[in-house]
């Protein structure tokens, strides 16, 4: 995400957490003085959101002054001081928790994906998010799972072909099977530039269709022992492809990929089913 994107991002949630006035500090009355803050570590992962801390500030006190101690991708411990702030108390109190929202989840997604990258333990193999993730907010969360050390599949429908279960179902009812490789040929000849990938579910499929064509093949789902059949009919048939695994892969179960001659491995949990990660901010 750009600056400029960002900054209207950021406003908008600025004006959805106080539309009009912070009437706590309303009541206390708070002296228009400085004070210093900091955003503290609670729980071990990675950091990111280093431009999101310094927009917010940019937009809020253009006179506030930040020191960073961490950066984005970084390893960060329980007790580490991510950065130091010297801002208007009454501005540190008010965005806040719009700080926090954001840096918490995206650190949570790029400490989720360093503990898949770990856990396989095969950098030959990349780990790769999905379009799983939060509405208007694809750009931030894969920039956290590349400082995860994890790799980004296409950004949108726009960016490369991805022929999934449900397009096989409709391809099929419009054109025989055979035509596929046919099919592929013409739309390469006119978007040579553009990589195709086919997801496949069965054997059955992989021997039904031809692929030669393709860039991609994504195994959905496949049980280790049918994923090492499916690799051997693709070196049988020769394919130049490069080799995807996709579904039910876990922090429990990717290490069993480790020595799998496959490509990439693509999950979905990177961006929808990661823990926050704890953080705090303090004022002193």
């Amino acid at each position: 995400m750009n600056k400029k994107e960002l900054i209207k991002l950021l406003k908008k949630a600025l004006k959805e957490d106080c539309p009009k006035k912070d009437i706590t500090q309303k009541l206390i009355k708070l002296p228009n003085i400085s004070t210093t803050a900091k955003v503290i570590v609670k729980k071990d992962g990675v950091f990111f959101g280093e431009q999101i801390i310094k927009v917010l500030f940019e937009i809020s006190d253009p006179k506030s002054k930040i020191i960073f101690f961490k950066h984005d991708g970084d390893l960060v411990q329980q007790g580490d001081i991510i950065c130091e702030i010297q801002s208007k108390s009454s501005v540190v109190l008010e965005i806040e928790r719009v700080l926090l929202n954001f840096i918490q989840r995206l650190s949570g997604i790029a400490t989720i994906t360093k503990k898949f990258v770990d856990k396989l333990g095969n950098s030959e193999i990349k780990i790769l998010d999905t379009r799983k993730t939060t509405p208007l907010l694809r750009s931030l969360e894969k920039q956290a799972v590349l400082a995860g050390g994890g790799y980004n599949h296409r950004f949108s429908l726009s960016d490369m072909v991805l022929l999934k279960e449900n397009h096989l179902t409709e391809l099929r009812k419009i054109h025989e099977i055979e035509k596929f490789s046919e099919l592929i040929k013409k739309f390469k000849a006119k978007n040579s530039k553009i990589k195709i990938e086919v997801e496949i579910e069965t054997i059955q499929e992989l021997e039904e269709i031809d692929l030669s064509e393709v860039d991609i093949i994504m195994f959905d789902e496949f049980p280790i022992t049918e994923l090492e059949k499916a690799i051997q009919i693709c070196k049988n048939k020769n394919y130049k492809v490069e080799l995807e695994v996709s579904g039910n892969i876990n922090l429990d179960n990717v290490h069993l990929y480790h020595d799998i001659p496959i490509n990439r491995i693509s999950i979905g949990s990177l961006t929808h089913s990661f823990n926050a990660l704890d953080l705090s901010l303090i004022c002193v």
